[in-house]
């Protein structure tokens, strides 16, 4: 609709206060826009330690691949507004979308993992190749690994269900990924799936994973899952079998 009801309007600043307040965060002020459609951000600044933090050009060939939620929140926002998804999968996402990452912080400020990036716009796919290209190296990803939101995403792709964001950033991202026979397209477009607070995706050497594990329970993240490693560069950033 061109408007919106007050009521929504201050469940979305509601909400938005709730979140930075939960991350220790002060909100100190913005401006406002006048649109037909609403557009609700925030942006943050900050100080990190100069050694302990993780950025998208720190990964090293030999390291496992580590996913901390799992995949599906463009196909499900897409459901949602089509009024397809099932109440499960809408509190799932729900769920999925509203949990912070604070689990990246503990890895990093404990010198556990300096290397990741978060799965927002651009697909696991499209961060992933980021993640490669910055840091020299290529990724070996195991499809059948993957974490998926809910058993109905996948038959939902199948049906066509997939947002055009989608379907952009696979285009993309084609000629950097190396896809084995094995791999259906559905499976790719679940991996170039434009995700909505996405969880961190990060890589960890084989003698600091069961630590990087430990931290990941400890903050009840929604998926712990080794997707993969890294290797040597090789002629493609991302390799999926």
């Amino acid at each position: 609709p061109p408007e919106m009801e007050n009521e929504i309007v201050h469940e979305i600043f509601r909400g938005g206060a709730v979140k930075a307040e939960e991350a220790g965060c002060v909100l100190i002020g913005g401006h406002t826009i006048k649109n037909p459609e609403p557009i609700y951000g925030l942006s943050v600044t900050g100080m990190v330690h100069p050694q302990n933090y993780m950025a998208n050009t720190h990964a090293k060939p030999g390291e496992v691949i580590v996913l901390t939620k799992p995949i599906g929140t463009g196909i499900s926002s897409t459901a949602i507004k089509q009024g397809t998804a099932s109440q499960d999968l809408i509190d799932l996402s729900t769920r999925s979308m509203t949990t912070l990452n604070f689990a990246g912080t503990d890895l990093a400020e404990k010198g556990i993992s300096i290397a990741g990036t978060d799965i927002t716009g651009f697909g696991l796919l499209g961060h992933l190749m980021e993640l490669c290209e910055g840091s020299g190296v290529t990724a070996e990803i195991d499809h059948s690994a993957l974490p998926i939101l809910h058993a109905d995403i996948m038959p939902m792709i199948a049906r066509g269900l997939v947002p055009g964001g989608t379907k952009k950033n696979l285009a993309s991202v084609s000629e950097r990924v190396r896809f084995e026979d094995s791999v259906s397209e559905d499976y790719q477009l679940l991996m170039a799936d434009a995700q909505t607070s996405g969880g961190i995706l990060f890589t960890v050497t084989e003698e600091k994973l069961d630590d990087a594990l430990e931290i990941l329970a400890k903050h009840n993240s929604l998926a712990n899952a080794v997707i993969g490693r890294t290797t040597a560069q090789q002629d493609r950033a991302i390799v999926v079998s």
